[in-house]
């Protein structure tokens, strides 16, 4: 399929540019040095895979996130334990006892989980955490307006068409290097 098609693409690459990642990639023990290019031919003492083979999640992870976007994920959660809800209701003190146990517990009815019982330490921090991401993707978008605010009020100024002409005019020879990027 699509993956196994952009694999082998990946992997022609690093054919391809196999003399420029040798000569460039460092050798060391620990892979510190980013992204993972050396996954076709390792240089590590250490391999990637027990049996040698190549696992494209090693060069998304060595990229840090830089070379692929998910658009959705699967993930292999354990089960968690169950108690029906007539049990939750005769036999309450069971059911913390499970909780205290294993951390959680759906509660079912006619197989179906219709809620999870947690630890109020775990929800505390499921809680937290849910703040804490919500104010950090708050303070980006703020960040973010801010920055267009400045660009907007910048392409609002009288004298912008003559900029921007005069910008068309170089036809992209520039005499000095374009202000650009936040650490300009």
């Amino acid at each position: 399929g699509r993956v196994r098609e952009i694999g082998q693409q990946v992997q022609q690459m690093a054919i391809t540019l196999a003399p420029e990642i040798d000569r460039r990639w460092p050798k060391v023990l620990r892979r510190v040095g980013g992204y993972n290019l050396d996954i076709f031919h390792p240089k590590s003492e250490r391999p990637y895979t027990a049996d040698g083979s190549v696992n494209l999640a090693h060069l998304l992870i060595g990229s840090e996130g830089t070379l692929a976007l998910t658009q959705s994920l699967t993930l292999a959660l354990s089960e968690l334990p169950r108690q029906n809800a007539t049990q939750v209701k005769n036999q309450w003190g069971e059911v913390v006892r499970l909780v205290r146990q294993s951390g959680s517990v759906a509660i079912t009815h006619h197989s179906n989980v219709e809620m999870v019982l947690l630890q109020a330490s775990t929800y505390e921090q499921l809680a937290q955490e849910l703040h804490d991401l919500k104010a950090q993707k708050q303070s980006q978008l703020d960040e973010l307006a801010q920055r267009f605010e400045q660009r907007l009020a910048g392409l609002q100024q009288p004298d912008a068409p003559a900029r921007v002409q005069a910008l068309f005019a170089t036809k992209g020879k520039l005499a000095r290097p374009p202000k650009a990027g936040a650490t300009y």
